[in-house]
């Protein structure tokens, strides 16, 4: 506990996933996505508590291997309509009453980060605590050549912006996405908008590390990495 406030984690792990089949079970070095986050976020030197929300079975069992909580996540949070936020407000309705508090932080951890570490948990918690906002979100660097866009029709050109098409790469305004690594944030936060994106401290992913998992590919990619 920092700052004597509870900082826990969440990791949301479903059976099920659209893009890619049984993502959150596919192995790399023979551990799941699922088992490599919990492994992380239980090695994390400020995460008071951690939990896992899932549907699965075997993610449970798996589970039972490592000082976790276990949430039951129920079926209607387990489709593909179901939103992160709502997974989160139903996590935050099974917290116990002492845990419930306005100023409790979570971390939530998805299993399809798989190079994110223990140590990258506990840079963004430091970061998130010595910050003036009560959210933290991971961004990686876009390249900002896409602001040189032009649309086609009829198989001419057509240009979108103008002033940026005549700018060089230098001068170009600097843009980053949402890579899924990290998120952290009150619970004051959270229940004040059920979001806790808006005004956030960035965490800057490292962007060798920014593979989130959703299909095929990109789970390649981070096995390769990771199985070097």
């Amino acid at each position: 506990m920092l700052n004597k406030k509870l900082i826990v984690g969440l990791i949301p792990a479903k059976k099920l996933s659209l893009g890619l089949k049984n993502k959150n079970l596919r192995k790399i070095n023979g551990k799941s996505l699922a088992e490599i986050a919990i492994m992380n976020a239980t090695k994390s030197k400020y995460l008071d508590k951690v939990y896992v929300s899932t549907n699965s079975k075997k993610i449970f069992n798996i589970s039972k291997n490592y000082k976790v909580n276990l949430i039951k996540r129920p079926e209607s949070l387990c489709n593909n309509f179901a939103g992160s936020e709502e997974v989160i407000s139903h996590f935050i309705k099974k917290l116990k009453k002492s845990e419930k508090k306005l100023d409790t932080t979570i971390v939530y951890l998805q299993p399809t980060s798989p190079l994110r570490s223990h140590k990258d948990i506990d840079r963004a918690i430091k970061i998130f605590l010595n910050s003036k906002e009560e959210s933290l979100v991971s961004v990686t660097r876009l390249n900002n050549k896409f602001l040189k866009t032009v649309e086609l029709k009829n198989n001419s050109l057509y240009e979108l912006n103008k002033k940026t098409l005549t700018k060089n790469r230098q001068e170009l305004s600097n843009f980053y996405y949402l890579d899924g690594f990290i998120f952290l944030f009150t619970i004051r936060k959270f229940l004040k908008s059920r979001n806790f994106l808006n005004k956030s401290t960035p965490f800057y992913t490292n962007r060798k590390k920014a593979i989130d998992v959703d299909d095929l590919i990109s789970f390649k990619a981070a096995k390769k990495i990771l199985e070097k």
